[in-house]
């Protein structure tokens, strides 16, 4: 048994679904004492590459485009390719640390 004093709680408790935030919404996610939490912002008051933030393909996307590709994985651009490596790399060393963890 687990004593309350080792109980771990969760950090976010958001009261709404993140995608449900209008602006003026206080997201209460602020880790100083005696501080405001944070308010949604209009998204013109936000820096513009904010919104470029890893736009990169997901390993679905990219599987589902070199699939439907008559040279396959060589008809993907260098950038993709080095991509597709990467998370597959990842997947499996993910994959292989569930495994040992079993």
């Amino acid at each position: 048994m687990i004593s309350a004093s080792l109980r771990v709680r969760p950090l976010l408790r958001f009261p709404v679904s993140h995608r449900a935030l209008s602006t003026g919404t206080e997201i209460p996610i602020n880790y100083m004492h005696g501080q405001p939490h944070p308010v949604v912002k209009p998204k013109e008051e936000y820096p513009e590459w904010l919104w470029k933030i890893d736009k990169s393909p997901t390993l679905g996307a990219l599987e589902k485009k070199y699939n439907s590709l008559p040279d396959g994985f060589d008809g993907l651009s260098l950038l993709e390719q080095r991509r597709v490596v990467q998370l597959m790399n990842k997947r499996d060393i993910k994959d292989d640390n569930l495994e040992r963890s079993t």
